[in-house]
């Protein structure tokens, strides 16, 4: 169990991320290199971003729950860490731009 503290929020991006980079996929699911250019602390990859919340902190926006799917400000997350096989992200509530239902 991973716990969350203050207005923190603990998510998984659902875009691929490899070697600190963006893996995009086209269309016909072939994987574009992490060459492309979509470096996470690039210019390239500064647009918000898709995630799954995994945890919320006590002083979170109440709209915001585990499970959520929330589009993440670009560029407004930290270094991710591993956690029992999946990679997590911590920003905070203030950095959301919209919960998807």
């Amino acid at each position: 169990m991973i716990t969350a503290i203050k207005n923190h929020i603990l998510f998984a991006f659902f875009d691929k991320v490899k070697d600190g980079r963006f893996v995009g996929k086209s269309d016909s699911t072939i994987v574009i290199p992490s060459s492309a250019g979509q470096y996470i602390n690039d210019e390239s990859a500064g647009q918000a971003r898709y995630g799954k919340v995994l945890a919320v902190g006590p002083d979170c926006d109440p709209e915001i729950k585990a499970g959520t799917v929330v589009l993440i400000e670009k560029l407004m997350w930290s270094e991710g860490f591993e956690h029992e096989d999946v990679k997590v992200w911590r920003t905070d509530d203030t950095k959301i731009l919209a919960i998807r239902d």
